[in-house]
């Protein structure tokens, strides 16, 4: 699980991109709040610091504000919690989402912009969710796709169809355990961490957001398949995204590069 998260491609548009670490420092203070928050046997959760730390990843980019929900299903998927302690749990988030949301509305100068839904936008939604879906679960080459530098359409669909192997026995492993209540929670917390940019504009770094749940879901559904079924298809996986990590990652320093050279031209002639 840990590797799959390393090597997803929403990672790598994450931490590669200069404007793009805010969604990084977001999840990681939100993953330290469902750390602080999950119990141990026989004890209450501690809200206090779980609060603390998710209101910073909030303040950190705005859809930190999901593990207000995130974190107490989580712990009640882990059957570390009873409904009673959930209902508290999501009535605290609600709590300090609500006092978040409330004084950003205050606070917040849109010079009178109004937001008018219409269809374009919807287009662009539809958009979003296929990029939410296929940056998280399938390692194709996307920059093989969208930069024309590097487009290449059998490299892109070739790793793509590398990664169908070990989903297919993710899916297997799902129907065996579609009555488990982790697996839904995180099948369910995944599109609730991705809707405040589902509904308005979604890049590869917001599915960043995303990828812890997709990874705790990896792990829960690749501990009921067998290991030699399970070994080579994530070999083959992983040797896809790995190759797709570095080409992601050697296009984004010649880039670089290329904005360094034209950087010193425009000062040469100042």
């Amino acid at each position: 699980a840990t590797v799959f998260f390393y090597c997803s491609t929403g990672v790598m548009g994450t931490v590669l991109g200069i404007d793009s670490i805010n969604q990084a420092f977001a999840t990681t203070f939100g993953l330290l709040g469902l750390l602080a928050y999950l119990p141990a046997r026989g004890c209450k959760p501690r809200y206090i610091p779980w609060l603390i730390l998710t209101i910073t990843a909030t303040f950190m980019k705005e859809n930190g504000i999901t593990w207000t929900a995130v974190t107490p299903l989580i712990a009640y998927g882990m059957r570390l919690t009873d409904r009673r302690t959930l209902c508290r749990g999501l009535a605290a988030g609600f709590i300090a989402a609500m006092a978040y949301m409330a004084i950003r509305f205050i606070t917040a100068d849109n010079g009178g912009i109004t937001y008018t839904p219409s269809v374009y936008e919807w287009r662009d939604t539809a958009e979003g969710i296929c990029i939410f879906l296929l940056m998280t679960w399938v390692p194709a080459d996307y920059m093989c796709i969208v930069y024309p530098p590097e487009q290449n359409m059998l490299a892109a669909t070739l790793t793509a169809l590398a990664g169908i192997p070990f989903l297919w026995l993710l899916a297997g492993s799902f129907m065996r355990m579609r009555r488990d209540r982790l697996t839904l929670i995180l099948i369910l917390c995944m599109p609730a961490a991705a809707m405040p940019h589902l509904l308005t504009w979604s890049s590869p770094m917001h599915t960043y957001a995303t990828l812890p749940m997709a990874a705790m879901l990896v792990a829960r559904l690749a501990g009921n398949i067998r290991v030699h079924h399970l070994a080579p298809a994530f070999a083959l996986y992983m040797t896809t995204a790995i190759g797709t990590v570095a080409h992601h990652y050697a296009a984004s320093y010649r880039s670089g590069i290329t904005g360094q050279e034209m950087g010193r031209e425009t000062i040469a002639q100042c």
